[in-house]
This record gives C-alpha cells, sequence and structure tokens, in this order.
C-alpha cells in the first residue's frame, strides 16, 4: 500500500478528508499523479461545483456534436491567424457598429491583396477594403485585369468563375459591364446542384437589382428562380450563408419567405457555441432581417466575446479549428461529463460503448499519450484492456531505457500494473539528478510524478519535493499546462494547497455572459485545457471542505 500522503500528513490530517480519499483510490497498484486525481473524481462527487462560471463550459462541451461514431471538437488556435475569420470579424463589427482598427485595416488589405495571386476565393474578401478606402491602386488594377480575363471568354462555362465575376463586379462599380450577368445567367441554366444554383441566381438578381442588365434568357431564369423559391424551405439548409443567400434571393424576387413561421431566428437566438465567425455573421444578418432585429442584449452578447477573444484591436482573429473523432479528445470529454459534471443527464453512453469498441478493436496507438488516455478511459470504466494490447505496452517498456523521454507510455504502464525493473529504477534516479542540475522544469516534474508512481521509498520521494517546491512555485507561471497541471496535483498531495485565483490566474479564464474562455499552451478551450481546469477546481473545492 503507497502511504506518502498519510506519511507525511499525519500532523495536517484534520483539514483534509480529502488527502486520506487520494491515498485510498491508490491501495492496488501505481498510479501516476493525474490518475490519481481522475480516480477521486469518480469517487467523490461535489454537488456544489456547478458554480455559474463553471456551468458555462458544461453547455459549450454539450453542444459539441456527438453520435454513436462520430465526435467533433472546437479550439480556438490561438498560434494561428485567419484571413477568412479577420473578414467575418470586420464585417461583424461593421453590422454591431462597432469601430474596426486602421491599423488591422491597412494589414488585411495587404494580406488580401497577397492572397489574390493564389487563392480565387479571396475575392469575396474585398468589400472591406473598397468600403474602407484601403484598396491599392496595384490591387485595383489586378483586379481590373483579372476581370477582363473572366469576361472575354469564348466558352464561358469553362474559361470563367461566376463566384471571381460577382464578387469584382459587386464591389466595385467602376466595372460595371453587362457581360457579367450574361455569363452568370449560362451557369444558371446548366446548374442542376441546388446549392449553387441558390448561389448562382442570388447573385445574378443581386446585379439586376444594382442596375445591370438582364440576361437575353431572363425570362426563363426568372422561371427558375421562382421555382426554387418555391420548392424549397430555409429550413432544408444548415449552412447559415446558404439560408440568408436563399431568404434574400426571395427578397429579391418580391416573394419573402416568413423568418417567424420558419423558426429560423428563434433557432438562432443564442449564443453560437462553434465559434465560427462565418456562422456568427450569418445568423446575425437573419436576426436582422426578422422582425425584431438584432436586439441590445444579443449585440452585447457579441461584442463581450469579440473583446474578451482578441483585447487587441489591432491583430488578426484566430482560426477556428474543427476535429473530427480525435480520440484523445473523446476520451477528455467523456471524462469531464461522467466525473465532473453535475448532472442528472447522461450524454455519453453511446459515445462510451464507441471508444469501447474502437480501442479495443483498433492497432496499438503509435501515440504514448493517446496509449495513457485509452488505458486510463478502461480502468474508470471498469473494463478490462485489451489483453494483446497489455502485452505489448509490458514488452515495449521492458525494452525502454529512457524514462522521460517515454513519460506517457510509462504512465500507461502504470495504470495496468507495470512495475520498473532494476535497470529503469536506477535510471530514473539518474534522469530526476539530471532534470535538478538543469533545472528543466517540464523534466523536475515528470522526474517527481514518476517517482511518485513508482519510488517505493516514499521518504526518498517526499525529499525530491522539498528540494524542488520553492523553484517550481517560483517558475509554476512559465510552466506549460501539463507542467502545471501535475505541479498542482503534486503540490496538493504533498499538503500545499492551490489556490482559485492561482488556477484562474494560470488559464487566464475569462467570461462573458454566455461562455468561459480558458487559455492553454497554444490554443483557447481546447477539451484538455477544460479538463486540467475544471479538474484542479474539483481537487480545490474537495481539498477546501
Amino acid at each position: 500500500m503507497k502511504k506518502l500522503i498519510l506519511y507525511f500528513l499525519i500532523p495536517f490530517i484534520a483539514i483534509s478528508t480529502f488527502l486520506i480519499a487520494f491515498l485510498f483510490f491508490n491501495n492496488e497498484e501505481n498510479k501516476t499523479l493525474e490518475t490519481e486525481l481522475a480516480y477521486t473524481n469518480k469517487r467523490i462527487k461535489e454537488s456544489d461545483k456547478n458554480v455559474e462560471e463553471e456551468k458555462k463550459l458544461y453547455k459549450f462541451l454539450s453542444k459539441m456534436p456527438q453520435t454513436h461514431n462520430k465526435f467533433e471538437s472546437i479550439r480556438i488556435d490561438s498560434n494561428e491567424e485567419s484571413l477568412d475569420q479577420t473578414y467575418y470579424y470586420i464585417k461583424i463589427n461593421e453590422l454591431l457598429g462597432q469601430r474596426v482598427s486602421s491599423k488591422l485595416l491597412d494589414s488585411y488589405s495587404d494580406s488580401v491583396a497577397n492572397e489574390l495571386d493564389y487563392d480565387p476565393f479571396s475575392y469575396a474578401y474585398i468589400n472591406p477594403l473598397v468600403k474602407n478606402a484601403t484598396l491599392s491602386k496595384d490591387t485595383y488594377n489586378k483586379m481590373e485585369l483579372e476581370l477582363k480575363k473572366q469576361l472575354q471568354c469564348s466558352n464561358c462555362l469553362t474559361e470563367s468563375s461566376p463566384y471571381i465575376i460577382y464578387y469584382l463586379s459587386k464591389n466595385i462599380p467602376q466595372f460595371k459591364s453587362d457581360k457579367a450577368t450574361e455569363i452568370i445567367g449560362q451557369f444558371i441554366l446548366t446548374e442542376s446542384n441546388e446549392e449553387n444554383l441558390i448561389y448562382y441566381l442570388y447573385w445574378y438578381f443581386s446585379l439586376v437589382n444594382d442596375g445591370f442588365s438582364t440576361s437575353k434568357y431572363h425570362q426563363e431564369i426568372l422561371g427558375k428562380a421562382n421555382k426554387t423559391i418555391k420548392k424549397s424551405s430555409l429550413k432544408d439548409y444548415k449552412d447559415k450563408q446558404t439560408v440568408y443567400i436563399l431568404y434574400s434571393l426571395s427578397n429579391l424576387l418580391k416573394n419573402p419567405y416568413d423568418l417567424k413561421t420558419d423558426n429560423i431566428t428563434n433557432s438562432i437566438d443564442t449564443f453560437n457555441y462553434n465559434f465560427n465567425l462565418y456562422d456568427i455573421y450569418f445568423s446575425l444578418k437573419l436576426l436582422n432581417e426578422g422582425e425584431k432585429g438584432i436586439n441590445k442584449s444579443y449585440k452585447k452578447m457579441y461584442i463581450d466575446y469579440l473583446n474578451k477573444i482578441l483585447p487587441s484591436k489591432d491583430n488578426f482573429y484566430p482560426m477556428v479549428a474543427v476535429e473530427k473523432n480525435n480520440m484523445i479528445d473523446m476520451i477528455t470529454w467523456q471524462l469531464i461529463m461522467d466525473y465532473l459534471y453535475d448532472s442528472n443527464k447522461t450524454y455519453n453512453h453511446y459515445l462510451t460503448n464507441y471508444l469501447k469498441k474502437t480501442i479495443t478493436n483498433s492497432k496499438l496507438s503509435s501515440s504514448q499519450t493517446e496509449l495513457y488516455y485509452e488505458t486510463l478511459f478502461f480502468k474508470l470504466n471498469d473494463f478490462d484492456f485489451p489483453k494483446n494490447k497489455t502485452k505489448s505496452i509490458y514488452h515495449s517498456l521492458n525494452n525502454k531505457t529512457e524514462l522521460v523521454e517515454n513519460y506517457y507510455l510509462f504512465q500507461a504502464g502504470a495504470v495496468l500494473g507495470y512495475k520498473l525493473n532494476t535497470k529503469q529504477i536506477k535510471q530514473l534516479k539518474s534522469e530526476t539528478k539530471d532534470a535538478i542540475n538543469k533545472g528543466e522544469v517540464w523534466n523536475i516534474i515528470v522526474c517527481l510524478d514518476l517517482n511518485y508512481t513508482y519510488n517505493e521509498d516514499e521518504k526518498e520521494v517526499y525529499n525530491l519535493w522539498k528540494l524542488n517546491k520553492d523553484y517550481l512555485e517560483k517558475n509554476k507561471n512559465i510552466m506549460n499546462e501539463k507542467a502545471f497541471f501535475l505541479y498542482q496535483i503534486l503540490k496538493e498531495s504533498m499538503g500545499k494547497s492551490g489556490t482559485k485565483s492561482e488556477i484562474d490566474t494560470y488559464f487566464n479564464a475569462r467570461g462573458t455572459k454566455d461562455v468561459l474562455l480558458l487559455d492553454g499552451d497554444s490554443d483557447t478551450l481546447n477539451l484538455s485545457t477544460i479538463y486540467s481546469y475544471l479538474s484542479l477546481l474539483h481537487l480545490h473545492k474537495i481539498k477546501r471542505k
């Protein structure tokens, strides 16, 4: 039985029943710091833990698409700037009556000008350049040449792009040419894809509404448009731009859909938790078309969100990343919703079954991190980990001489009951000494965790903690996310309590009425970040009691 925590905390036993529980769950096999905390989350439920700020995270998580075989995780990648998202950031601010930084507009204009040479879809981004008079002469000339090339086609259906023709003709009045509607009309008459047709029809009638001449096939195009409006419904499409384009087309044809009857405005009158500004922009456009428009509270909701996610108005907006069926994300989501979310509602029986089946039937993952979370998932759900995989992990561990380098593999081994051999015990001592001498924060944390897990000399483990605790505390704000997470668990296990303020500060926790934003190493609202944050809050609350 591992006695480390109780052994050194007898004088302080009255302050924390949690620490006894933390010890109790580690009485059968070696467990890493993170594994012990996961067990604690499973065994100890706190009815008051879902305070208002945390509920925002659970609401966000519950909105992630999950089915029996599909899961999509969403995060905001702070390391990647997005021209597309920045375009919609500018358009949303304009729609909400907010000032856009002139420095951002200048940088945006330069980026669009560069992209035009490589990506024809960038022509959709030129509106802010024209509207804010940041269109350079070189860019203007480049676009004029491109439109001439598009219009001087002999076989227009193969040589031209209605997309480029529309955006250049729509945004720059000097480029007006009757050939634009004539060519787009040809695409309308030959298009069989319903969604493409909606866009072509909207582009055609939008230009006609701006004073462009009608096509010689106008009556045929008009008939096709009316037929499309009659047989289509706004509810047929999930893409918000398509819904808005279809609605706008019906307006141009003087036969508008009833947004209220179709329940479109009601269905989007809540915060959009996919964070994609493309969706948010067209949702706001649809609301603006509704009977009540964009009310003050809804407007404030998004202004607050944009200010929190992008406090510097001079910067480009970050990329919103969506990842499908990421194994670690799915397991992390399941751990949060099963063991941290205090709710009678069960979200994930189907996901649990899917994960069990997938892990059982798949080959051994090449990712050590993924292997650890797979073993943790099976252990917490009281499933038997596949014997063939256990055998392979043991075989791999027996041949490993570097422990820090293979940290997650040794974590997985600990969950499965692996014990270090004599050579590995000696190597752990050597790597621990080396990490301390070099002052490598991550390596020190890893070595302390590995000693905590595998070293049976409890006094030696505690002395290692005493030797390093001041240095680690001094460097806690420059730790990577995982190191900070493990350090906080280690600190609690050694009797030194962390604080909610400390956790909030590290993760830069900041909230609006609808969402709590958390920053990890390189992104915002990563599932691993949310799991670390909620787990540490849970740990803090139990200790506090």
